[in-house]
């Protein structure tokens, strides 16, 4: 076999070098000659797809007699109220049951209790009866987690909705994938816009796999401990985080009361796609 000259091997680099769009991404260069295509740029892994997952909390009192919702900030929530939830991350199989598997290892302050999770526009919200107030803040494909409490009283109820979204599929529909396709991230880019807020990232992330039968196992990531002095950015972290995601894994961590919105760019080093 002839080896590869310079140029081959120039070449070869700039495409093992190169990613394209998720929806893409298990296209070879040949067979997509046309297709837009991104460059790997210094400080980024190789990798093959990447998108992104933005999750934000929002919260509302409700009045009892009307049904009513009001959103507040975080600052003016009842004081014991601001605590930490929780959001989850793929877990097809236990999003099933509800994340009944994934939320024993993430407990939740007994003020808040776990009242729904689902797909808005697919899924049934309607025993929390949203109205507009709360709808619009929602697109269709969001993943919505819903936590309910008592307090403040006086005829005054609370919600949260922690909202988890992608900005290159309806994250739904990237969840119902993830039942047959697989793929391996090797890299995550934790983001906190508001660096008034950047304690978020004491939260660990965890790693929790449940077997077909509930055997599980778990694994933990510290965000702080990827903090780089060089980067001089305060509300990025880089995870050089290496796992293969299908239904069966979930990734999951706890969101402080006052961190309204986190994004996570995950980059994929390889997908394995079920072929029709």
């Amino acid at each position: 076999m002839n080896k590869l000259t310079r140029g081959e091997r120039a070449i070869m680099n700039q495409i093992n070098n190169s990613a394209d769009a998720f929806d893409n991404a298990d296209l070879p260069v040949t067979v997509a000659p046309n297709k837009s295509m991104l460059g790997a740029i210094g400080g980024n892994p190789a990798f093959d797809a990447q998108f992104d997952v933005t999750v934000l909390q929002k919260y509302y009192t409700v009045v009892t007699a009307t049904g009513v919702y009001t959103q507040v900030t975080a600052a003016t929530l009842t004081a014991a109220l601001k605590t930490k939830l929780a959001f989850f991350l793929f877990g097809q199989a236990d999003f099933t049951s509800g994340y009944k598997n994934i939320r024993s290892y993430f407990p939740i302050d007994s003020n808040w209790v776990f009242a729904y999770v689902g797909v808005y526009g697919k899924d049934d919200f309607s025993a929390l009866a949203f109205d507009a107030t709360v709808t619009a803040n929602l697109a269709e494909g969001d993943l919505v987690l819903c936590w309910t409490s008592a307090l403040p009283g006086g005829g005054t109820t609370s919600l949260a909705t922690v909202i988890i979204r992608c900005t290159q599929v309806g994250y739904g529909t990237l969840l119902a994938s993830s039942h047959s396709d697989v793929f391996y991230m090797n890299y995550i880019r934790y983001i906190i816009p508001d660096t008034t807020v950047i304690a978020q990232y004491s939260n660990n992330i965890g790693l929790i796999f449940q077997s077909l039968f509930g055997l599980g196992k778990q694994n933990w990531v510290s965000p702080n401990s990827f903090k780089r002095p060089d980067q001089q950015q305060t509300g990025i972290i880089d995870i050089p985080l290496s796992q293969g995601i299908d239904k069966q894994q979930c990734l999951a961590s706890y969101i402080n009361y006052d961190c309204i919105e986190l994004s996570l760019s995950i980059y994929v080093r390889a997908i394995n796609k079920l072929k029709a």
